[in-house]
């Protein structure tokens, strides 16, 4: 290679690494770094604490759980409402909940499908359910939440499993003989 060829490469390469890794001049402003936003309040945890988490029954994972608990306990025949609180993991345009019984409740028909508006990720989104136990035993509250994301949906399914008491006896417990002792079984006669 000529001289006159390597003399320019080299004022070049020498020029490059002379400005690698300068610091702005002393009077310019430094960027400060950016740190991620703190949530501030309660935890997600703290804003649903008593409820329990619902199982999903479908295998979409669908950016959404669901945490549930009956503010009182189940009798069959009697009113009752369910506390919903569904958490979203991605932000949606809205949800709508559809609460199906399955033959085990009557669902007040306003409470059949709830249509929420937009939803933010990681909030806290409630909701109460009013229905009626049909029977004792144990009973699933089907709950479908469909997630609208642009022109997408999203859907989960869930099963929430309510223990329902029998009716309520004069003096005995619930769904036991009259004569039921503390356990819930009946007591035989005494010899005498």
């Amino acid at each position: 290679m000529s001289q006159s060829r390597l003399l320019p490469l080299c004022a070049a390469v020498a020029l490059a690494a002379c400005h690698h890794g300068a610091q702005p001049p002393s009077g310019a402003a430094t960027p400060a770094p950016v740190r991620p936003a703190r949530p501030s309040g309660p935890s997600l945890a703290a804003q649903t604490a008593g409820l329990v988490e619902a199982p999903a029954i479908s295998r979409s994972t669908g950016g959404v759980r669901l945490k549930f608990a009956p503010e009182a306990r189940p009798m069959a025949g009697e009113p009752l409402t369910v506390d919903l609180a569904l958490l979203p993991s991605v932000a949606a345009d809205s949800a709508t909940l559809a609460i199906g019984s399955s033959g085990h409740f009557t669902v007040v028909a306003a409470d059949r499908q709830i249509t929420l508006p937009a939803l933010e990720a990681n909030q806290v989104y409630r909701q109460s359910v009013d229905l009626t136990p049909a029977a004792p035993g144990v009973a699933l509250l089907d709950v479908t939440v469909s997630l609208h994301r642009d022109a997408n949906v999203e859907v989960r399914e869930f099963a929430l499993p309510l223990i329902v008491g029998g009716a309520a006896n004069a003096g005995g417990t619930a769904g036991a003989p009259a004569d039921a002792g503390a356990a819930g079984v009946a007591s035989a006669p005494r010899a005498k």
